[in-house]
């Protein structure tokens, strides 16, 4: 089973560097995802005066709101990003998965990928595969937190993109309720014939 949560232009007024142990970059932008959610179309710029040659800063940050009752259950997460302004010397460097309380305290590190190379140097989207290695046991009101960390080339570089795009997590099962069909499943129309229900 896995989740797929769906980047928003929902702003959460909150960033952080959380269990990345990262610099937070003078620009960066946050959004939110949610299960079923609506795909962003604004653009959002990050970078600037100060992201300079050499310089590694977390940018851009994913709040993701877990359904209750959700296993979060070991498996990759698929972290994508909608690069729509492009910047050939800033590369995406590294990814972390926190797990984070309900007062924004990150908790625990699920899981993280760094030493990467992947270019921003063209527009569309691009991808990391992080690996959450075990189950998490959250409590009440915890979210997963998606960081990403760009490392500079050349001084003054930015780069747009678009919260569009969809994060999905392998491990991850929501709660069934009882008696509801399967997410998906087809449910035939009810029809009322002389006072009697057909299906």
């Amino acid at each position: 089973m896995s989740l797929t949560f769906t980047q928003t232009d929902t702003d959460p007024a909150f960033t952080d560097v959380a269990c990345s142990a990262a610099t937070e970059g003078a620009v960066s932008t946050s959004r939110t995802c949610s299960v079923g959610g609506t795909p962003g179309s604004g653009s959002s710029t990050v970078g600037g005066g100060t992201f300079d040659t050499g310089l590694t800063r977390a940018m851009i940050f994913f709040k993701c709101v877990v359904p209750a009752d959700t296993t979060w259950g070991a498996g990759d997460w698929t972290v994508n990003v909608n690069v729509t302004t492009a910047q050939a010397s800033v590369t995406w460097t590294a990814t972390y998965i926190c797990r984070m309380n309900s007062s924004d305290v990150s908790q625990e590190t699920l899981g993280s990928l760094t030493g990467q190379t992947t270019s921003m140097a063209t527009t569309g989207t691009k991808t990391h595969t992080v690996n959450q290695a075990g189950t998490a046991t959250p409590s009440v009101g915890d979210y997963a937190y998606i960081v990403v960390i760009l490392t500079a080339a050349a001084n003054n570089r930015t780069i747009a993109y678009t919260p569009s795009l969809t994060h999905v997590a392998a491990g991850y099962t929501a709660p069934v309720v009882e008696g509801s069909p399967p997410i998906g499943a087809f449910v035939p129309p009810i029809e009322v014939i002389g006072g009697i229900i057909s299906m």
